[in-house]
């Protein structure tokens, strides 16, 4: 499955500038400035959404997104990403099971918004193929995570600990996660992760690793390319890249990409914006 995007062209409306998509299929809500949505698509284009994005206007004093305005995704039934980068008021349970409502949605990426426990709760179940979430305190909700179908999990600044390694753990198609901003998680959490084979991408944020560590990561990801750790040493370096051929050390607060990494050929252009890598 690919989807052909781009994120090119502009419109004018009330005297100020969008970046919309140019691809029908996709559309970005902005904020108004009062917490609304300044221009919704007639019901027959929303039918036919596969990628929709809420995002503030860059040029105005914002009021947070109401938490009514997500009622318009109850009007996009095709749709497969889901990007919500800007503040809100606090999503309700309600809209959390709008967003469920979507039964194709395979990407859900939120940032920047205010998410209620309740809410937290519906979205984590959801069958997804990826999900980054930033600065939501998911840490005692872990167990409803749906892991069946999950292979990119972001958790940044969520306040992880190192017992909710055994939730993520589950998710055995996982190949890419960062867990950077996270405090609490030190080594421990990584030993608590050994059963994902698959994965391909880790960064953490301040985690040191000794030689053990080292060797210990060898053999619980086989298929691990990237890094973002700190290492005791060079010779650290050198164990992992004995072990694993392609493996990289990445810079401190580097991810290697956006929470859609390795997904690049199957989701919109827009996803990858540089907002989602810092």
């Amino acid at each position: 499955m690919s989807w052909i995007v781009l994120f090119a062209s502009c419109f004018v409306s009330e005297g100020f500038i969008a970046q919309q998509a140019s691809d029908p299929r996709e559309y970005v809500f902005f904020n108004d400035g009062a917490g609304e949505i300044s221009t919704i698509p007639p019901n027959e284009l929303c039918h036919q959404l596969v990628a929709a994005t809420f995002r503030p206007d860059p040029d105005l004093s914002l009021e947070p997104l109401k938490d009514s305005q997500f009622s318009v995704l109850q009007n996009t039934p095709n749709i497969k990403v889901l990007q919500i980068l800007c503040s809100t008021d606090p999503l309700t349970e309600q809209t959390a099971k709008i967003i469920s409502s979507c039964k194709k949605l395979e990407v859900l990426i939120i940032e920047h918004a205010t998410v209620s426990p309740d809410a937290i709760r519906v979205l984590l179940k959801l069958p997804l193929r990826a999900l980054s979430l930033r600065c939501i305190p998911v840490a005692d909700q872990l167990q409803f995570l749906n892991t069946k179908q999950l292979k990119n999990l972001t958790l940044r600044h969520c306040g992880l600990q190192n017992k909710d390694a055994a939730a993520i753990a589950n998710s055995h198609k996982l190949q890419y996660l960062d867990v950077h901003g996270n405090e609490y998680i030190d080594r421990r959490f990584i030993l608590g992760l050994e059963s994902l084979k698959k994965l391909n991408a880790l960064h953490l944020t301040d985690v040191h690793l000794s030689t053990e560590d080292c060797q210990h990561i060898t053999k619980s990801f086989p298929e691990l390319r990237y890094l973002t750790a700190e290492l005791s040493g060079v010779e650290d370096e050198a164990v992992l890249k004995s072990k694993l051929p392609d493996f990289v050390l990445l810079p401190p607060y580097d991810t290697g990409g956006s929470p859609l990494w390795g997904m690049e050929n199957e989701v919109p252009v827009d996803a990858h914006s540089k907002d989602l890598d810092k």
